[in-house]
Parts: structure tokens; sequence; C-alpha cells
């Protein structure tokens, strides 16, 4: 799959937003995967970005994959003071979340509104 068939990614200020557009579950999605942490990488490097958010409103579900290549985003951006946010789980995609303890260090909000506003609040 390409990235463009699974990511929509879009600046607001120095906030990256990562739409994830198509299910994400399995070994078919590594490659691209791997470019979308590129992507935010590259664009992290060339304008220091304050925060990722990445937006799983039209998902029902995503594998471990997701949770590595968020999991490294973070590492990314977290090490010059960057932060990593979530918005538009459902309940299972949140329950992941939570299992993972992935709950602990990003903040998971509702809608891709309120998490700008407390990015930039924050």
């Amino acid at each position: 799959m390409d990235t463009q068939e699974i990511f929509e990614i879009e600046q607001v200020d120095d906030v990256v937003i990562v739409t994830v557009c198509s299910e994400i579950g399995n070994f078919s999605c590594a490659d691209a995967m791997s470019e979308l942490d590129t992507e935010v990488a590259q664009r992290h490097a060339s304008a220091s970005l304050s925060a990722v958010l990445v937006d799983f409103s039209n998902v029902d579900y995503f594998g471990s994959m997701m949770l590595e290549t968020l999991r490294h985003i973070w590492m990314t951006v977290r090490d010059s003071g960057g932060k990593l946010a979530i918005c538009g789980c459902n309940p299972v995609c949140h329950e992941v979340f939570e299992l993972s303890h992935f709950t602990s260090i990003w903040s998971i909000y509702e809608t891709q509104e309120e998490a700008l506003a407390n990015l930039k609040g924050e």
C-alpha cells in the first residue's frame, strides 16, 4: 500500500496532523509506515515541530506496527521538546492505547479541534 492511500498529512502552524485513512493491521502497510516516519522526521528537521497529532477517526482498528511507528515518531519530536497526541479514537482503539500504557505519555482527545486547541495552549 502507498502512504497516500493510508495517511493524509498536513501542517497547521508547527503541528503536523496525520489523518489515518485506511485500516492498518498487517505487514503490507510496513513500507507506508516507514515512509510516514521519514516524512514526519523530515518535517521536524526542517521546521522544528511542537507536536504531531494523529487522527484515527476514519479507522476501526490498527495493529502493533502502528504503535511502533507512533512510538518512533514520538521519540523524534520528544527529543526537542515536542509532543505526540491522538484524537478520534473509537472505544477499541482507545483500549489498545490504554492496554499498551501509551495513555500515560500521549494525550488522547475526542476531536481534532479539541486536540489542536490543547496542543497550542500547552
